[in-house]
């Protein structure tokens, strides 16, 4: 058995390990009245699996968004758009501030994606600006 640099041999149980996080990198098993050896990660390899994994997901999340964006908003201009982004020009991005703001409420009291509004006394003037409406 040749062994690799990060590697050792543990004398005590006679089983791979790594030289770095010193965890098992082999495993034992009996099938069939036969013992294997399987390789497995040790615990510095699994946790460089998990960032790979965790870092995989995240550029398939936004190559996702970026498709739909790219499907749904035909103006480039508004693909980068976001409330971050947002410098107060259009005074009716308020009411999209306030609808995320409320998501949850909207969403149960008004069926939210299914078309309906909810009915007029859900709503009632905002404090500050009486000529927009919030979800009471």
């Amino acid at each position: 058995m040749t062994l690799k640099e990060d590697e050792y041999l543990n004398e005590a149980d006679g089983l791979l390990y790594c030289s770095k996080c010193h965890t098992p990198r082999q495993c034992r098993v009996q099938l069939g009245g036969k013992e294997f050896r399987p390789a497995i990660r040790c615990h510095c390899h699994q946790e460089a699996y998990e960032l790979q994994e965790k870092e995989r997901k995240q550029r398939e999340f936004l190559e996702h968004i970026s498709r739909l964006k790219a499907s749904g908003l035909q103006d480039k201009a508004l693909r980068d758009y976001n409330f971050s982004n947002d410098r107060g020009y259009n005074p009716e991005i308020r009411k999209a501030h306030e609808y995320v703001a409320h998501w949850k409420e909207m969403k149960e009291k008004c069926s939210v994606g299914t078309g309906r509004a909810g009915s007029d006394d859900q709503f009632r003037p905002h404090p500050e600006h009486p000529d927009r409406d919030v979800l009471q």
